[in-house]
Parts: C-alpha cells; sequence; structure tokens
C-alpha cells in the first residue's frame, strides 16, 4: 500500500479520499441540523453552512503547504486527521454550550452578547471544519502525484465528490434517524480517527509514537462519551427544557440540572418527539378543572405533559382537549353529520 513515507497505491487513495470527505461532509450537516434546532429557519442555516463551508476550504487549500512545512505528506496527513477528528466530534456539544452561554446571557439582559457567543461558536465550527478538510485535498492530491505521477488530480477530485454524496446520503437516511447528533458525531470521529490508524499500521517500522498516543489519546474520549451516551444525552435535553435551573451562576451551566423533572426523547423515522414533564400552575390547573372534568373521572391522567417535535412545541396534555378536540368535534357538531370526505393537514 505505501512504497514510501511520501507515495501511496492509487487503490489506497481513493478509499481514503472517498472516506475522509464522506466524514468531512457529516460534520457540516450536523453544524446545520444542530444550529437549525435552535435557531430556527433550516433553510438559511443550511445554506449558509455549506457556502461558509466551502469558502473556508478554499482557505485551506490555500495554506496547505504551510501545514504541511518540513514534515512527509503521510505524517501530515495522520496528524490532520486526529485533529479534524477531535474538533469534528466535539462540534454538536460545543454548540450545545454555546446556546446555555446564550440562554444565560439572555436571563440578564445580555441579548447582543448572547447572541454573539452563539453565532460565533457555530460559525466557528463550520470554518474548523472546512478549513482542515481544504487542507486534506491538496494533501491527497499531492500524495497520488508522488507516488504515480501527474494527472491525478481529476481521479482525486472524483472520489471527494462520491465521498461527499455518501455523507450527503448515510446522515438524513441512516445516522439521523437512529442516533442523536451527538453520537453521530462521535461516531463520525471514530471512523476518522480508525483511518489515521489504518494507516499507521500499514506504516509498519515508519510510524510516529506520538501519532499513536494523540490518536489513542482521541479515540479514548469519543468511546468514554459513547459509553456514557445516554446520560450524556439527558443531560442536555434537561439543560434545553428547564434552562431556568441553569442560570443562577456560570458553575450552574455545567452541572445536571435538580428540578425533580425529566424529559423524554423518541425518535421516529422523521422526528424527534420530546415528551416534556412541566412543573403544575395551580392557576392554570384551576382553569382546567372548571373546564374539563377529565382529571376527576380519570385519576391516573398525565398531567403536566407537553410534547414537542424537533424542538417545536405541539400540545400541552392538560390543555389537550382546548385546542385540538375542537378541531375533530367542533365541525361536526356545526355541520350535523358525520362528514364522508376529511383534509387531514400535517398529521405529524
Amino acid at each position: 500500500v505505501f512504497k514510501s513515507m511520501n507515495c501511496i497505491s492509487n487503490p489506497a487513495l481513493y478509499v481514503i479520499t472517498f472516506i475522509v470527505a464522506l466524514c468531512s461532509l457529516v460534520y457540516e450537516l450536523l453544524i446545520a441540523q444542530t444550529i437549525s434546532f435552535f435557531a430556527s429557519n433550516s433553510v438559511i442555516w443550511y445554506s449558509l453552512t455549506i457556502g461558509l463551508y466551502l469558502v473556508s476550504m478554499g482557505a485551506g487549500a490555500y495554506c496547505a503547504d504551510r501545514f504541511v512545512g518540513k514534515n512527509n505528506l503521510i505524517t501530515s496527513f495522520i496528524k490532520l486527521e486526529i485533529l479534524l477528528s477531535l474538533i469534528g466530534g466535539m462540534v454538536v456539544l460545543i454548540i450545545h454550550y454555546a446556546q446555555m452561554l446564550m440562554v444565560f446571557c439572555w436571563v440578564r439582559n445580555w441579548e447582543m452578547m448572547g447572541l454573539a457567543v452563539f453565532y460565533l461558536s457555530a460559525l466557528g465550527c463550520v470554518l474548523s471544519v472546512g478549513f482542515l478538510t481544504g487542507i486534506e485535498l491538496p494533501l491527497l492530491i499531492k500524495l497520488g502525484e508522488k507516488s504515480n505521477g501527474k494527472n491525478m488530480m481529476n481521479r482525486v477530485l472524483s472520489a471527494d465528490y462520491f465521498g461527499s454524496l455518501a455523507g450527503g446520503l448515510i446522515f438524513p437516511l441512516y445516522f439521523f434517524p437512529r442516533f442523536e447528533l451527538i453520537s453521530i458525531g462521535w461516531l463520525v470521529a471514530l471512523m476518522n480517527l480508525g483511518l489515521a490508524f489504518v494507516v499507521l499500521i500499514l506504516l509498519r517500522k515508519e510510524h510516529v509514537r506520538k501519532l499513536w498516543l494523540s490518536g489513542m489519546s482521541v479515540a479514548f474520549i469519543f468511546m468514554l462519551c459513547l459509553f456514557n451516551g445516554k446520560n450524556i444525552h439527558q443531560y442536555f435535553l434537561n439543560k434545553f427544557y428547564y434552562y431556568e435551573s441553569s442560570v443562577s451562576n456560570l458553575t450552574s451551566l455545567l452541572i445536571p440540572n435538580k428540578v425533580g423533572l425529566t424529559a423524554k426523547r423518541e425518535n421516529s423515522a422523521y422526528q424527534k418527539i420530546d415528551l416534556v414533564q412541566l412543573p403544575a400552575e395551580e392557576p392554570l390547573n384551576l382553569l382546567v378543572r372548571a373546564y374539563s372534568t377529565k382529571l376527576i373521572q380519570s385519576t391516573d391522567f398525565p398531567e403536566g405533559w407537553t410534547l414537542f417535535m424537533d424542538g417545536y412545541f405541539q400540545l400541552w396534555a392538560d390543555f389537550e382537549e382546548l385546542y385540538h378536540e375542537y378541531f375533530a368535534h367542533m365541525p361536526i357538531q356545526l355541520n350535523g353529520n358525520v362528514p364522508s370526505n376529511v383534509l387531514v393537514l400535517g398529521a405529524g
């Protein structure tokens, strides 16, 4: 596979290019989806993320020669993959903490500071991943030209585009319906690191011990995160829905909420469905009991639960009949008979 520290066979080069392109695009899609969850307007944030990603790739390609410096090409590539996996695996966590800091600023009427913290952190993640991805491609092209002469650019670019296509398909069709965004980042980072380890193994005696230690340290961090994934996901879910208990001071942002309530998440093929337990408010409870006898007739009725889809409020169980049942009952009552044709809008 490797003829020397600067030479690599064609098939290995194409596979490596395909995988790194896939990983980089998934990182950017993760960033876009996370920003969209907090800031809404998916069209704007996906478009802006892709645009900044391409610009930062151009900047990375321009600076690629400086990154290599006196190092050989393959050693530079391994260092790059370790750094990219570390940043890519942490981008969702960074944006989550930036959102928590934004809320911390908002409750103190520091709106502009909060917005600056959130958006600069999120866009910084986009630019960082894009910049490092931009260094990858010239590096791989040089490796191909060192090994096989000229005319390698078209083939490497082709492998890169096919890898990007694979990333664009795998993220929405496989990763998103099955995993949380945070976990997807860790899994893809481990894929990136796995590629670096394979290259190190194939180099045999020519590998560098420091690279092994760096790569193994990053891999250990992400495997530990995956092992504790359920607790980490619950931590951020509670921080999002019960933010009031996390804004007393900066220390409270880092410790788990202790509100005695919980939020539960279920994943469908299309949505993130959150059931959030809210504290009882006596005036509202009095209103519900004045309007409805359901809480008296059904003593086991689940009070205080709210349904969110992809972070958007859908219904509150206590008030559900004041809103949704009217859609079904009032038209039938006003029409005087059961309709034979029904128009269903949305339907979840």
